[in-house]
């Protein structure tokens, strides 16, 4: 059984993102950092050891971004 690594991610951030949008009403802004770095480390987490080398630098490029933005907070 192959799984799309991409779709999953996608479903991950897609979650991830829903859950931001909870939290931004009832949480401090440290809270929701803590939260995307979370969502970073589960969705790097959940990469597949056999990823093709594009889906990792495009996982690799949106980390980045992500943890810069959760570091802007």
């Amino acid at each position: 059984m192959h799984i799309d690594t991409s779709t999953a991610v996608t479903s991950l951030i897609q979650e991830g993102a829903h859950q931001l949008a909870i939290l931004r009403e009832d949480a401090s802004e440290a809270h929701i950092a803590d939260h995307i770095r979370g969502m970073v480390a589960a969705t790097m987490g959940h990469l597949a050891s056999d990823v093709s080398d594009a889906t990792l630098k495009n996982a690799e490029q949106w980390q980045g971004w992500a943890l810069g933005v959760a570091d802007g907070i």
